[in-house]
């Protein structure tokens, strides 16, 4: 069980930094470096670790619809024919042509990937699902073994729009802190509002209080308009890590579905209250369908 870096442009120096020892893998990507940069690359990462590297060409982009997993009978079925294969680690890709930010808000699609990440794993295939975002708690809940994210936004969620020249979809290079407490990332004017409103407990919950958590935090005070896009990237991947690590254990499914539930009901007392987050869809609507995916994974009976 072990978390993953999902290296993008110009992630080398987050490997084996002091606060993401937690990360056991790298995940490498021709569309990043040349062969020769991979090549110097893998060789450094060596000196810095003992790293687990998983290559990912991305040489696979259809232009077209080959299928999805609305339904309960196509994940059972591609598990079927994986397994029958008897690799040695199923490397997960979700197409999700979401902009940066954005969650995963479809219930039976998540549910669907839930079980066909359940059945390789009961199968005897290890998963590791790339490109997560905060949805690495639903995989961990469904027996995911490994599962990778980076330090870019859009890095975060594998689209076909991202080897479309003609669009620009990247998510800028804006920081953000990760909340466990809400499940989202807030902009620094957030954290400032909600401690205003009386929401202080719902900052630094969980892993987001790391040791990242806490420069920033000082950095805020002390140095204001000092940029924190570095220490963001650092926040949010230390979070990642060690939520992953904690959640690599059988009562999973119960911790992640006492989370939502915790989760939802801090975005009704913001509602409630009036407290409205910097972007407007930073409103927690995507905690409902992850409830109702989890929930139908859990009766499902796998």
């Amino acid at each position: 069980m072990a978390a993953y870096l999902q290296m993008g442009h110009d992630s080398e120096n987050l490997v084996g930094v002091p606060g993401l020892e937690g990360f056991s893998g790298l995940v490498l990507s021709p569309v990043n470096r040349s062969e020769g940069e991979l090549s110097k690359h893998i060789s450094a990462f060596r000196q810095k670790g003992n790293y687990d590297l998983v290559l990912d060409p991305q040489l696979y982009c259809p232009k077209s619809e080959r299928g999805q997993l609305p339904e309960p009978s196509d994940a059972l079925r591609i598990a079927s024919i994986m397994s029958s294969r008897k690799p040695p680690l199923c490397y997960i890709v979700v197409d999700a042509d979401l902009p940066p930010r954005r969650e995963i808000e479809n219930a039976p699609n998540l549910f669907s990937l839930m079980l066909l990440v359940s059945t390789l794993e009961k199968s005897g295939c290890p998963t590791l699902v790339s490109h997560c975002s905060s949805d690495m708690v639903l995989m961990k809940a469904a027996g995911a073994s490994h599962c990778a994210s980076g330090k870019f936004f859009n890095l975060r969620r594998f689209s076909r729009s991202r080897f479309d020249e003609e669009q620009d979809v990247g998510g800028g290079q804006l920081p953000y802190w990760f909340e466990q407490g809400l499940l989202a990332f807030l902009r620094g004017a957030d954290i400032a509002r909600l401690r205003r409103s009386g929401f202080d407990n719902f900052i630094g919950v969980g892993a987001s209080n790391n040791i990242f958590a806490s420069q920033i935090l000082e950095q805020f005070v002390n140095e204001p308009t000092k940029a924190w896009l570095g220490l963001s990237w650092r926040q949010y991947l230390a979070w990642f890590e060690l939520t992953e690590k904690g959640l690599s254990v059988a009562e999973a499914p119960t911790i992640v579905s006492n989370w939502l539930k915790e989760v939802e009901q801090r975005w009704e007392q913001l509602e409630s209250k009036n407290v409205l987050l910097e972007e407007s869809r930073n409103n927690g609507r995507w905690i409902r369908p992850w409830r109702q995916a989890l929930g139908d994974f859990s009766r499902f009976g796998l």
